[in-house]
């Protein structure tokens, strides 16, 4: 059976190193962004940009004079040059007959032209800004202004966010709007939500997350009650996922534990297990990992114990593989370290492939984790692929991990992969079959 020298492995090292510091760069621009846990429910993108928007959310004590904040963006916004009111005018009717003309964010159908009632201040800014050619800062100019007027008049900034044609957009504005107004005025933001819920359902699913964020904070038992209320389906799991974010930040997870009995189906008591593993396992992945361990069901055990363990192995591997190597349950060890070697590997090849060495494969044991590894590294590095499908120990599985680099290798670079597969340790008939992936 092939094994690895200590100069293979030294390839594998310098094969491997720019894939290693790639991913490890696009890892590391996504960690500089603050991810929220998935909300368990279909519209999960719109509710992420809902939650990016209401993070430039700022509030507004509506008593006192406007502050030096305040007027420096104002000010900002009063820079741009404002078109004619005939350009301005044409510009709202291009808008409303979904032209594309000229580079406004009114005529691009980004940002209509101003359409409620609102202060003199707020009502300048956001026709200067449906102007402006739309950018990043024209972006954050709107956000800022919305979130101005939410704090004054939450129901009316809501009404203009819902008019902008951008799902993108209009999701970040209606998620700050309703961040904002849910703060302020809880009631309020939490009847106006439901009022939308046969009438709109997808503003009414967009807002789910910052209501019931808000409701958590005020109190997680009533914020349970509340999504209790909201019925079984979809729409009650993305309220749990948000009551549990914040149960997550505020330390307190195991007082959710209890409510996983309460709920009535199978399928929501997993969804239910999956979304307390993730959150609990974004501060106190240990916990998290033993908590699921220590379910006595065995799809609600599955389902938590492999989000709590994919969390931790995003972020501590290392950690991740330790704690997953004492589980009693052998076939339950394989299948976590296989989970914790194909997350590992995709950021860091090397490091994972070196913990892999380190076990000393071939084991049974181990096999899941060197297919996960062999298949996340095939394509960028056949020959170190191929070396490691020969430590597999079942001879069925070795011999398709080998089948299936081959075939990767032979659409990339043919030549090398006909040289290996003319020695590989396989049938005619195998070799046969891989040499027709070419014709």
């Amino acid at each position: 059976m092939p094994k690895i020298t200590r100069l293979e492995w030294i390839l594998l090292i310098i094969t491997t190193t720019v894939l290693s510091v790639t991913i490890t760069l696009v890892v590391g621009r996504r960690q500089q962004v603050p991810q929220d846990a998935d909300y368990g429910s279909p519209g999960g993108e719109l509710q992420a940009m809902a939650q990016r928007g209401a993070q430039d959310a700022t509030e507004q004590d509506t008593d006192l004079p406007p502050s030096d904040e305040d007027r420096e963006f104002f000010e900002r916004v009063r820079d741009v040059p404002r078109p004619g009111m005939a350009q301005h005018a044409q510009a709202a009717t291009n808008a409303i007959a979904g032209e594309t003309v000229g580079g406004t964010n009114a005529t691009a159908g980004v940002v209509p032209p101003p359409r409620t009632s609102g202060t003199n201040e707020i009502m300048e800014a956001l026709a200067r800004i449906a102007a402006m050619p739309w950018s990043a800062e024209s972006e954050q100019l709107l956000q800022t202004t919305i979130a101005k007027w939410a704090a004054t008049d939450p129901s009316a900034a809501l009404e203009y966010a819902l008019g902008i044609e951008s799902r993108r957009v209009r999701a970040a504005l209606v998620g700050s709007v309703l961040t904002s107004w849910a703060k302020t005025d809880f009631n309020g933001a939490y009847s106006w939500l439901m009022a939308t819920r046969t009438s709109d359902p997808d503003t009414f699913r967009l807002g789910l997350k910052p209501v019931f964020s808000a409701a958590a904070a005020k109190g997680l038992p009533e914020a349970m009650r509340m999504a209790m209320e909201l019925g079984t389906g979809p729409d009650r799991i993305t309220a749990f996922g948000a009551v549990l974010g914040y149960a997550s930040r505020s330390g307190t997870m195991p007082s959710m534990i209890a409510y996983l009995d309460t709920l009535p189906t199978v399928g929501e008591r997993r969804s239910y297990a999956s979304l307390l593993a993730q959150n609990w396992a974004l501060y106190s992945p240990e916990e998290a990992a033993g908590w699921a361990q220590s379910l006595t069901d065995p799809q609600l055990k599955k389902a938590a114990l492999s989000t709590a363990i994919s969390m931790w192995a995003g972020d501590n591997p290392t950690a991740a593989a330790a704690w997953a190597m004492t589980l009693p349950d052998t076939e339950l060890r394989s299948q976590q370290l296989a989970q914790i070697t194909q997350s590992w590997a995709k950021y860091d090849p090397v490091k994972a492939a070196d913990w892999l060495l380190s076990m000393k494969p071939p084991s049974p044991t181990l096999d899941p984790s060197v297919q996960s590894l062999v298949g996340t590294i095939m394509k960028s590095s056949p020959e170190i692929a191929v070396m490691w499908a020969g430590t597999i120990s079942d001879p069925r599985i070795r011999t398709s991990t080998i089948m299936n680099v081959a075939r990767q290798w032979m659409k990339n670079d043919p030549r090398k992969a006909e040289a290996y597969i003319a020695t590989a340790p396989l049938t005619p008939a195998q070799r046969n079959a891989l040499m027709r992936v070419r014709k």
